[in-house]
């Protein structure tokens, strides 16, 4: 059972970390070509263009794919033998997978707004700042709830760590064609 938790964990950190390489490249030879002005003068709007690029670059997680269902497949296999259910998946399990997700979501899109912002070193920027995030969350964890209700503020902070990757998205769709403009 421990072995599935910890291969599921290491799935997502191992998709974050995917993703992350992804995104800071999504748009990296157009930048450094100077050529991100003529991609966007394409008869094609925005959002299909970083749709292809992120097309073009999913192949990258299948592995971190395939290792979170092995990891699930453990788990329910050591918590139910013999059966198929997924009763292992209590609130705290839920609220804990939710939270890691929208991590390993948030910190791709974060790259990916920040290589448009910064000619270098967005990932290890965008790394720090998840880094200096979560060291906040856990020391607001461990101040202000001490054992009580701290599933619940792990549910807020991934409803946050959600809303914030929407929003970084929509931020990296309007400063495309901005940064394409002044390129």
């Amino acid at each position: 059972r421990d072995t599935g938790q910890v291969t599921m964990l290491f799935a997502l950190i191992y998709f974050g970390l995917d993703a992350s390489l992804l995104a800071s490249r999504i748009f990296g030879d157009e930048r450094r070509q100077l050529t991100l002005g003529t991609l966007l003068t394409l008869p094609k709007h925005t959002g299909w263009f970083i749709w292809q690029k992120l097309l073009g670059g999913s192949p990258v997680i299948i592995p971190s794919a395939v290792l979170f269902g092995i990891g699930c497949w453990l788990e329910m296999a050591w918590r139910n033998p013999g059966r198929s259910s997924f009763e292992w998946l209590d609130s705290r399990v839920l609220i804990g997978i939710s939270y890691i997700v929208s991590q390993a979501l948030l910190l791709p899109v974060l790259i990916a707004w920040l290589s448009l912002k910064l000619r270098r070193g967005a990932m290890p920027a965008g790394i720090a700042l998840m880094a200096a995030m979560n060291v906040l969350i856990v020391v607001i964890i461990e101040t202000a709830f001490r054992g009580s209700n701290e599933k619940w503020f792990i549910g807020f902070a991934a409803a946050c760590s959600a809303l914030l990757a929407v929003t970084f998205a929509i931020l990296i769709h309007r400063t495309l064609p901005r940064v394409a403009a002044a390129e």
